[in-house]
């Protein structure tokens, strides 16, 4: 509830706080969730045409970088 309530309305305000990323993930961001004391990562895409954002995944940073390695 936190992520959906809390954290997701923050990131479309300001999809641009998150951090780019570079070379083979281009185009991509990531930004940082504390709920609980765990730290989630939300992988995303800014679209500017529709002036929202695309989650492509959300999860622990183990879990998102085995998941990034296996595509």
């Amino acid at each position: 509830d936190a992520l959906l309530q809390v954290h997701l309305p923050a990131l479309l305000a300001a999809p641009q706080e998150g951090l780019a990323l570079t070379q083979l993930f281009q185009g991509l961001w990531v930004t940082i969730c504390t709920v609980d004391g765990i730290d989630y990562r939300m992988a995303y895409q800014i679209d500017e045409q529709e002036a929202g954002i695309t989650i492509l995944m959300v999860g622990t940073w183990e879990s998102l970088e085995q998941r990034l390695e296996e595509d």
